[in-house]
C-alpha cells in the first residue's frame, strides 16, 4: 500500500504502520519508503468541516497518529 497510485492509500498506509510498527520488520526500509511518500506529496488537500484547505502531508499523518485512541 506504500506504493499505491493513490495518494490517500499511501499515506493511510503511513498511518497503519506508525500505529502498528511492532507487526513490522524492516523499519528503516519501511521508514525510507514513507520518507519519499512525504516528499512526492508534500502537501495535501483536507477538510475540517465543510472548509478545504491544503496542509502538510507529514503533520497531518503525526496528528492522526498521535491522537488518543479510545479505550476499549
Amino acid at each position: 500500500m506504500l506504493h499505491s497510485i493513490n495518494p490517500a492509500t499511501r499515506l493511510c498506509a503511513a498511518e497503519h504502520y506508525f500505529k502498528n510498527a511492532y507487526k513490522y520488520s524492516h523499519h528503516s526500509l519501511i521508514k525510507r519508503i514513507i520518507e519519499s511518500n512525504y516528499k512526492e506529496l508534500p502537501t495535501i488537500q483536507t477538510m475540517s468541516g465543510c472548509i478545504r484547505f491544503e496542509d502538510n502531508s507529514k503533520k497531518i499523518v503525526e496528528r492522526i497518529i498521535n491522537k488518543k485512541q479510545p479505550v476499549h
